[in-house]
């Protein structure tokens, strides 16, 4: 779907960490506490679940470094989570619209599509890889507008394991004419849990009170 234009059946973004894959690589954040050194700077290794939740002290820096590790994706040590790669693979047709939408760099991106290759996932040139290389809720929002206008979706569906994602698209996502699906993946040892929640916009609101 990577240069279609024309109407999609349903848009569908994928997180990749604790989404699709339980995976290992930590981002480091330079602090003057930090547990471990990289070049002689001190920091505090952060793993993927990690980074979606917590907020940096005034005197801790993430830069660009920061994800030296985020850039590679250790694919021996990745481990499936099949209950969504089963979701992705049915997903995956000529009328709908397949994404991964991660917070990792975008030089990850060889490394995922390898990941789902190895998962069975055959047609993985037609899958898009987007790195946003930061945690912000704002920068996937942003992506996933940019995407519904380019291809005029009649439903768009998210799953990610961020609660501060879901929410805010779920918050923003309010003034498209489109449906929106969420989907929290919740990791509880080696279980998940899939909360899914339809979305109603303004516009159906509006219509459902006159």
């Amino acid at each position: 779907c990577k240069d279609r234009i024309k109407m999609t059946d349903k848009l569908i973004f994928f997180d990749f960490d604790y989404t699709l894959a339980r995976t290992t690589e930590n981002v480091m954040v330079w602090s003057p506490r930090g547990t471990s050194k990289f070049k002689g700077r001190k920091y505090t290794p952060l793993s993927a679940r990690e980074y979606n939740i917590m907020e940096i002290a005034d005197d801790e820096v993430i830069d660009e470094e920061s994800y030296t590790q985020f850039k590679k994706v250790n694919i021996n040590k990745a481990k499936p989570i099949d209950s969504v790669l089963l979701l992705l693979n049915t997903y995956f047709n000529k009328d709908n619209c397949v994404k991964v939408l991660s917070a990792r760099p975008q030089e990850a991106g060889d490394d995922v599509l390898s990941f789902l290759k190895k998962q069975g996932i055959i047609k993985t040139h037609l899958i898009e890889y987007k790195g946003c290389q930061s945690s912000s809720p704002a920068l996937k929002f942003h992506y996933i507008c940019e995407c519904v206008k380019k291809y005029n979706p009649s439903e768009v569906i998210l799953f990610d394991d961020s609660k501060k994602v879901i929410q805010f698209v779920e918050k923003n996502f309010l003034a498209f004419n489109v449906r929106l699906t969420t989907c929290l993946v919740e990791i509880l040892g080696n279980e998940e849990i899939l909360r899914f929640k339809k979305v109603k916009n303004k516009k159906k609101l509006k219509k459902e009170m006159l």
